[in-house]
């Protein structure tokens, strides 16, 4: 049953992805080069026909997520994990995750969406009762790019460039600035994704900013949604003063440390006196009892 028609796979407000959209992109499967080297879902899927030459990555910030060109015939469409609840057209599927039928979204059947759908599904180890699952080609990604894959962004980052540079490497060209003018012709864009929530930024976003310098070293287009919160800086060092906020932040900051180094002194002064202040009244309440007739010895005088 198509994902628009059953209501546990469609997100409130959405259509969910057709399977027989007229854009949806068809694809044959063939070994990699050299020959499949772990099992049988070792594949790779080839576009059927003409190859699209803009691919989207797509996930769920709904920041940039409306700017997805699922409705563009240009464009070949990556989702992940459970975005097809909201978007009505998916080329490809990612779930890379070692337990990745647990942590859906309740109500709904991943595993049998995953049997249905017809294009390719990257998964780290897919299982027989998955028609079009695909072993993601981690070990010739990593020998590639270096083992550095934080999120599942950075592993369809990295599938794409590699696409791309297949597709490239199939041309003669005469100098660099060929090369590069037939990888300009190519186009990634990164939507619905800013990876700022929790241990995102810091684990997530570095990782997938590297894949986009690799992108945009080669000369692909690289499209980021103005909305995306990649590949942005608070204030651009040398030549532009850091931000009011950060400043006066930083200078309060600054006071509190020392107004607390202050009070700390303080309580330090105040049990000193204090100390000096209980001999002081020992002292006198001996000296008293001594002028009242009492024959009581000061603690030093018997030792």
């Amino acid at each position: 049953m198509p994902s628009n028609t059953d209501f546990a796979f469609v997100a409130p407000g959405a259509v969910g992805v057709d399977i027989a959209h007229p854009l949806t992109v068809t694809y044959t499967y063939v070994e990699p080069p050299g020959g499949s080297q772990y099992g049988a879902r070792d594949l790779v899927a080839v576009p059927q026909g003409e190859p699209r030459k803009k691919i989207a990555i797509c996930g769920f910030a709904s920041s940039s997520r409306h700017r997805m060109p699922v409705l563009e015939p240009d464009w070949e469409i990556w989702c992940l994990n459970q975005l097809y609840r909201h978007i009505p057209r998916a080329d490809r599927e990612f779930d890379i995750h070692a337990k990745w039928e647990e942590g859906n979204v309740e109500g709904t059947d991943h595993p049998r969406w995953l049997k249905q759908f017809p294009g390719p599904i990257y998964m780290v180890e897919p299982p027989a009762d998955i028609p079009t699952g695909i072993r993601y080609p981690i070990e010739r990604m990593i020998a590639k790019f270096g083992d550095y894959f934080t999120s599942t962004v950075a592993a369809m980052l990295a599938l794409a460039i590699d696409e791309i540079d297949g597709r490239v490497a199939q041309g003669v060209f005469p100098d660099a600035k060929a090369l590069q003018a037939a990888y300009a012709q190519y186009t990634i864009g990164i939507f619905g994704i800013d990876l700022v929530v929790g241990t995102e930024y810091f684990h997530q976003k570095a990782c997938v900013e590297y894949y986009i310098g690799q992108a945009c070293g080669r000369g692909i287009e690289v499209n980021l949604p103005p909305e995306t919160a990649l590949c942005k800086h608070q204030y651009r060092y040398g030549w532009q003063l850091e931000p009011d906020a950060i400043i006066k932040v930083s200078e309060l900051e600054q006071r509190q440390n020392a107004l607390t180094a202050r009070k700390n002194k303080a309580i330090a002064e105040i049990q000193t006196v204090d100390g000096a202040l209980q001999e002081c009244d020992f002292t006198r309440q001996i000296l008293e009892l001594r002028l009242r007739g009492a024959q009581i010895p000061y603690p030093t005088e018997t030792s």
